[in-house]
């Protein structure tokens, strides 16, 4: 549609609201971001809790990961990852194989060790396969604060608009 000067105006029409393509895309930014930051929260949380944690490297560097997912291009885009050559390895371990309680011992009856020095082990709450589990839990939240988001932003934007 033009506009009074003859310029190009686009309007994108969300419901029975109409607002220009800008104040549309910085509103769905404000949300995913809003969104983003909940979900972040929440890996971080569920992660710190669960990861396997001998030495506290997988842990800090899958956390390093989940805080650089970003909203780029109106997406949202979270990344689950480690850059730790024995992250796959502890993937594919069940949670028995990653579980500790109070030992200073390996599961086989060895003594515990990270990087050449003996560790106590506790880690009760490891879940295995973690990096499957993580995007399970992210996809629950996201889920989640993305129907928290449209409750909230429903005043503004109505319901027909998200689907």
């Amino acid at each position: 549609m033009l506009n009074r000067t003859g310029e190009s105006e686009i309007n994108l029409i969300m419901g029975n609201l109409s607002m220009p393509y800008g104040m549309a895309r910085d509103l769905s930014t404000h949300i995913l971001n809003e969104v983003l930051d909940n979900v972040i929260k929440d890996l971080e949380e569920y992660a710190a809790g669960r990861v396997p944690d001998r030495s506290g490297d997988l842990k800090n560097d899958i956390l390093k990961w989940i805080r650089s997912s970003r909203v780029r291009d109106d997406m949202l885009k979270i990344i689950i990852h480690s850059d730790l050559d024995y992250a796959q390895y502890v993937d594919k371990m069940s949670s028995f194989q990653v579980k500790h309680y109070a030992t200073w011992l390996e599961h086989s009856g060895k003594k515990a060790y990270s990087k050449g020095v003996r560790v106590f082990l506790d880690d009760p709450d490891a879940i295995g396969n973690i990096f499957y589990r993580l995007k399970q839990y992210a996809a629950q939240r996201l889920d989640l604060w993305m129907t928290r988001s449209r409750e909230k932003y429903s005043r503004i934007i109505p319901y027909e608009a998200y689907s």
